[in-house]
């Protein structure tokens, strides 16, 4: 295949996110402390690894990789550790940190000891060795969790840890305080290291993790306590400037998730007083960049350091872990790097363990926001769908392009008309290479990339699919236009080629500067009458636009471990319109769904602000994802949750803390419809 001078090769294991992004940037050189993490798996000859940890260890001694205590600890390269009883796993997934400069030679280097699954954004480690994780012992100075009583953790954004929804009565004699706070430990994930003196020996960590003691020794101060005030000297300490302070502002996504699922009344005696709780707060720069680029390593290496805890805590707990955050691109077949490694870390943590794990994600809100497009090209036979590209857009757009049989894309043919008639052909390109697209003045304003098949977890291949990248409309030395980019789509060969087109998540959080505008999908046929909403925005099933599949691509992968969660309305139990369809190539829809409105004139459920006694309403599924987590929670304490896992405990659950008697249930509302327990959406005010 001939190849024109705009086309050129990615980088091993890279994304087009993170590819055209670099592409954007002005070439800088990369410092000395900065470091990039990588999570892989060892690479082995059937189960035999020690020729994989005998070069990992000889990369560590000559300081080329840097790793986290635990991780070293479970590969046996401790010095001071007990010697592991059984070898190390080619299952098991672990993170190196690399040195930016020289990453590409050293990554070479260590291709015959570690598959590569996916990299990270470099972080800031000015100290010349570091260790990433300390491990304290979390069960010091903790009274004895009952054998029955889950441990709730939550990843998000915002993590109000001093809020005394989060808090118990301090019943000691001579206690220092009117509360001691139900955290075990929070990790305020931040792309630096922050030396910790607090511990000996000292260490350095990618953020902060701060343990009970840190929270009581704060919560101490009792009416001297400032909580905006001690936020902000956190945020101070871990946050490059500009950066987005969550905890600074009255409300917070993480707060109000957190406290759906396990807030209580610290003066109450109910029984979510007892259940122990661990958060991870993500790098708002890694919230702010919604496509997922920065999001989806944190949100692992979460997983992985929450079940870790929970480990240290005790010997029998229950784990439920919320995520209320998606993306909407992806294959949704299970494959998505987060899905397949959040299911492995799962499912081995429980055989591991002999422990029940349970992690409850939101299902998303797009239903209504023209993502998705399907079209079947016949051959020769042309389709076209128009991708808008909003104006005041400061962040690129892209567009996900997936044949139902992968090797399909090799017959796929497309051609990019631009707002002002310029005309593009993108023909088939190798794997893994990209195309530039030029503007009139032959300025690089977007991609079109082909990713081939790669490894996404021990076992998964994510298959292959095509990018469009598009630079920002404003605000960048190169912009895009904004507009009607026209996509005219056709397939080469005998056959039917089906293929469908997913914008990818591109907007701004709540709460945090504008920054992006989300780009969509049109066409003629996607005004038809809507009766559920009383107008033109029903896509017509004879156009390309659809409903269909318009979940969150975390949301695929199969296990007993994972539930999602759709939303209902709490005045008829049918699904919210933001709540997403299904489909038949994908998931037919949620796990189960919970109210997460109370009707048309109330929107949202009540919870805890960002400070103690405030409250704020919030609705979309990551409410729902809420309401289910404390449910799941409950059903634990309760002894309720039954043999075996999967759609049968779901519809226990549905049938134990459900309303009854339900309407008729949609595919959006999986097994049936939860609702809040009373006190889930009670505020206290203290």
């Amino acid at each position: 295949m001939m190849l024109s001078e705009d086309t050129a090769p990615m980088l091993p294991a890279d994304t087009p996110y993170l590819d055209w992004a670099r592409l954007q940037q002005q070439p800088t050189a990369a410092t000395a402390s900065q470091l990039i993490p990588a999570l892989v798996r060892l690479q082995a000859d059937g189960k035999d690894t020690s020729a994989a940890l005998a070069a990992l260890a000889d990369a560590l001694l000559a300081q080329e990789i840097l790793m986290d205590r635990d991780d070293l600890e479970d590969l046996g390269l401790l010095a001071d550790a007990p010697q592991r009883a059984t070898p190390p796993s080619p299952r098991d997934i672990f993170t190196v940190f690399i040195a930016a400069r020289g990453f590409a030679a050293t990554q070479s280097r260590l291709s015959c000891a570690v598959e590569f699954l996916h990299l990270g954004r470099a972080i800031e480690a000015p100290e010349a060795a570091i260790a990433l994780t300390p491990a304290p012992a979390l069960a010091e100075d903790t009274a004895p969790i009952p054998p029955e009583t889950p441990i709730v953790a939550v990843i998000d954004d915002g993590i109000g840890f001093l809020n005394t929804r989060f808090c118990r009565r301090d019943l000691r004699r001579h206690a220092p305080a009117r509360y001691r706070t139900r955290f075990h430990a929070v990790w305020l994930q931040a792309f630096q290291t922050i030396p910790m003196p607090s511990y000996s020996p000292a260490y350095v960590q990618a953020g902060q993790v701060l343990h009970r003691r840190d929270i009581d020794a704060l919560l101490a101060l009792g009416p001297r306590l400032e909580e905006e005030d001690s936020y902000r000297r956190l945020n101070r300490q871990l946050l490059e400037p500009g950066a987005h302070c969550s905890t600074e502002f009255g409300f917070t996504h993480g707060t109000h998730i957190l406290a759906l699922a396990a807030g209580a009344d610290p003066e109450s005696d109910g029984p979510v007083q007892d259940w122990p709780l661990l958060a991870v707060q993500l790098p708002p720069e890694a919230v702010d960049n919604t496509a997922g680029t920065q999001l989806e390593p944190c949100i692992i290496d979460a997983v992985r350091w929450i079940l870790r805890q929970a480990r240290r805590m005790n010997d029998h707990s229950p784990v439920v872990i919320n995520i209320s955050f998606a993306t909407f691109a992806g294959p949704k077949d299970g494959t998505k790097p987060i899905e397949a490694m959040v299911k492995h870390l799962l499912e081995r943590w429980q055989v591991k363990t002999g422990r029940q794990a349970r992690l409850v994600f939101a299902f998303g809100n797009a239903r209504r926001n023209r993502q998705s497009a399907f079209a079947t090209l016949a051959p020769q036979v042309a389709q076209s769908v128009d991708w808008c590209l909003q104006p005041d857009d400061f962040a690129p757009s892209y567009l996900e392009l997936r044949p139902l049989t992968p090797a399909d894309l090799s017959r796929l043919t497309l051609t990019l008309t631009a707002p002002d008639g310029r005309v593009q052909a993108l023909p088939p390109i190798p794997a893994n290479s990209r195309r530039l697209i030029r503007d009139a003045q032959g300025r690089s304003i977007g991609a079109f990339y082909h990713v081939g098949a790669r490894p996404s977890a021990p076992g998964v291949v994510t298959p292959a699919h095509a990018v469009l990248a598009m630079a920002a409309s404003t605000g960048a030395p190169v912009t895009a236009a904004h507009g009607r980019w026209r996509l005219t789509l056709a397939a080469t060969g005998p056959n039917d080629l089906p293929i469908r087109l997913e914008v990818q998540r591109g907007d701004t959080v709540m709460g945090y500067r504008l920054n992006g505008r989300q780009s969509y999908l049109d066409a003629p046929q996607a005004y038809g009458w809507d009766a559920e909403t009383a107008d033109y925005r029903q896509p017509d099933s004879a156009g390309p636009i659809t409903r269909a599949a318009s979940h969150s691509s975390f949301a695929t992968a199969q296990s007993p471990c994972i539930y999602t969660v759709g939303a209902a309305r709490g005045d008829t139990l049918g699904p919210c319109l933001y709540s997403p369809d299904g489909a038949a190539w994908t998931v037919p829809g949620p796990t189960l769904s919970a109210v997460a409105d109370r009707g048309t004139a109330l929107r949202g459920l009540v919870a805890s602000g960002t400070f103690s006694g405030s409250g704020r309403a919030l609705n979309g599924t990551s409410a729902a994802a809420g309401v289910a987590s404390r449910l799941i929670a409950q059903a634990f304490a309760d002894g309720q949750i039954p043999p075996p896992p999967g759609m049968a405990e779901a519809a226990h659950l549905v049938a134990t803390y459900g309303p009854q008697p339900q309407p008729g249930r949609t595919a959006r509302q999986g097994a049936g419809v939860l609702a809040p327990l009373r006190q889930a959406v009670a505020v206290s005010v203290v």
